[in-house]
């Protein structure tokens, strides 16, 4: 999509004024930083589940011994 926007912003026939090139520019910027933070959350996510897996194991230990 970040992609199809840079490209209609430089085609002349799709985006005649400055104005339409503007708002196809501002959408593009729009997306990236959306997408950027999508990434950031998915490490972040990836991040807590790898932590809750370890910490999972070692209170299974732990239960283990106490048992």
């Amino acid at each position: 999509m970040i992609n199809l926007c840079e490209i209609l912003s430089r085609d002349c026939d799709a985006c005649p004024t400055a104005v339409e090139t503007a708002a196809i520019n501002i959408a593009r910027t729009s997306l990236e930083k959306r997408w950027k933070n999508i990434c950031d959350m998915c490490l972040q996510r990836k991040q807590r589940l790898e932590f809750s897996t370890v910490y999972y194991a070692y209170l299974t230990l732990n239960i283990v011994k106490v048992l």
